[in-house]
């Protein structure tokens, strides 16, 4: 998979024709539910240039083609039928939304990024801290271990 820099000005070059459409009209439309559903969603995978050329686009079919777009060019391997990337991201989403209290739990941006932990590892110090757990991931790509 391509660096993550590499992949965002690959999408901030692709998507010059859809924010100077933006720049033309109004720009920042209100989001629709759909819309914001998702840019919660991938907050842990979008990067600020990106969400910023989102927020600004003024259209939903144009808000639309940048889904498309940031899919595209995160798809690991493009000669394939499918997007493998965005079927485990959707479906890890999904298993968040039914384990995790909201976009504020750290729980839920670790498991969108990483998975599954090998281990959950609960706190022992509940009258003094506030609850804790820790996660461990075996090494892998995903981890930044070869």
């Amino acid at each position: 998979m391509a660096p993550a820099v590499g992949r965002s000005a690959v999408l901030a070059v692709l998507l010059l024709p859809l924010t100077a459409a933006a720049a033309a009209g109004e720009g920042g439309a209100p989001l629709s539910a759909e819309h914001r559903a998702w840019l919660d969603e991938v907050a842990p995978l979008i990067g600020d240039d990106e969400r910023a050329a989102f927020l600004a686009l003024s259209a939903d079919h144009l808000r639309s083609a940048f889904v498309d777009e940031f899919w595209r060019v995160r798809d690991p391997y493009p000669e394939t039928p499918g997007n493998e990337l965005r079927a485990q991201w959707e479906e890890r989403a999904d298993e968040a939304r039914q384990r995790f209290d909201g976009e504020g739990d750290d729980r839920r941006r670790f498991f969108l990024l990483l998975g599954e932990p090998a281990a959950v590892i609960p706190g022992r110090c509940g009258t003094l801290l506030l609850p804790l757990e820790v996660w461990r991931y075996r090494g892998g790509e995903a981890a930044g271990a070869g």
